[in-house]
């Protein structure tokens, strides 16, 4: 059983850093600034790889640090890090700053040493679905993602507005609203159904 706790963090109140400058940094990297394209990040590496110079040079919210190792005063506390390297020593260095600063951590590719993982991420306007796997098998999130990115319908955010304006005119108290706007979306549940 999945007992990770999904939570959406709000990207404007956090600095990321990114440790590496290879794949694996640019994998970590594009599905941040995807589903975040605002988040202040530092990326920490000797040297990039032309895809991650590339996200570098078109986001400026993100700051190209050249060098791999990180000094507690390059990062804030209680940033988040993602590890995306392979190298032993800078893996070391990188994670014990971390620790050491309070970061949540995310080390690629080594489930056990993550605070968190990075899910199947989809987004649709407002709408946005993580997708976990419990850090077992990530290609299947993926594979998901990709699923309801094709089968989610293109006026999500038309709905979403809809409901968002009825929501704010409905009267009476939290029950009765609840049960209001249960009843308008039980469709999306009985299509299911069929």
């Amino acid at each position: 059983m999945n007992t990770k706790f999904p939570i959406f963090l709000k990207p404007e109140s956090l600095t990321f850093n990114v440790f590496g400058g290879s794949e694996i940094a640019e994998e970590k990297l594009h599905f941040l600034l995807k589903s975040s394209p605002h988040a202040r990040v530092r990326v920490f590496a000797d040297s990039f790889a032309e895809p991650v110079q590339a996200l570098i040079d078109k986001h400026e919210h993100v700051q190209a640090i050249r060098r791999w190792r990180a000094w507690p005063w390059d990062v804030g506390r209680n940033d988040v890090s993602i590890i995306a390297t392979i190298e032993p020593r800078e893996v070391r260095w990188s994670e014990r700053l971390g620790r050491l600063m309070g970061h949540l951590l995310n080390v690629a590719d080594v489930p056990d040493r993550c605070d968190f993982y990075m899910g199947g991420i989809v987004t649709n306007g407002s709408l946005k679905l993580a997708i976990s796997t419990d850090g077992k098998a990530p290609i299947l999130a993926k594979r998901m993602r990709e699923w309801l990115e094709d089968v989610l319908p293109e006026d999500v955010e038309a709905n979403l507005e809809e409901l968002q304006a009825l929501r704010r005119e409905l009267k009476g108290d939290f029950a009765q609203k609840q049960a209001t706007l249960r009843a308008l979306t039980r469709h999306f549940r009985d299509q299911k159904a069929s």
